[in-house]
C-alpha cells in the first residue's frame, strides 16, 4: 500500500497542498466578507469619476481632430508651394528660351545673323 500511495513524502506533499487551499479558500471568503460589510459608495463620487473619464476622452479626441486638421492644412501649403515652383520653373524656362531666341534675330529686316554679346536679360 506504501508503495502505490507514493510514500509518506507524498502525502504529506499533498495535505499540504490541501491545506493551502483552504487556507486561500478562508481568504477569499474574508474578503466577501468585508466587501458586504465595507463602506457604502457614494454613487456621487462615481458620477463625478466617470464623468472626468468621459471629458478627458473627449479632449483627447479634440486635440486628435485639431492634429489632424492641421496635417491637412500642413500638405494643401506644401501642395500650393510646390506648385507655385513648377509654375515659375515654368516661367523660367520660357523666359530662358525666348532669350536664346532672340540672340539669334538680327535687328534688320531680312537678315539674321548671331550676336556676338549676349543681351542682358
Amino acid at each position: 500500500m506504501n508503495k502505490d500511495i507514493g510514500g509518506i513524502e507524498k502525502v504529506e506533499i499533498i495535505m499540504d497542498r490541501v491545506r493551502e487551499g483552504l487556507e486561500e479558500s478562508e481568504d477569499v471568503g474574508r474578503v466577501i466578507a468585508e466587501m458586504g460589510t465595507g463602506r457604502i459608495v457614494d454613487e456621487s463620487e462615481v458620477q463625478e469619476e466617470f464623468d472626468a473619464m468621459v471629458k478627458a476622452e473627449e479632449d483627447k479626441q479634440k486635440e486628435i481632430k485639431q492634429l489632424e486638421e492641421k496635417i491637412r492644412r500642413r500638405e494643401l501649403e506644401e501642395k500650393v508651394k510646390k506648385q507655385q515652383l513648377e509654375d515659375r520653373a515654368k516661367e523660367v524656362d520660357k523666359h530662358n528660351g525666348l532669350v536664346e531666341d532672340l540672340k539669334s534675330v538680327s535687328i534688320e529686316e531680312g537678315e539674321t545673323r548671331v550676336v556676338q554679346e549676349p543681351i542682358p536679360s
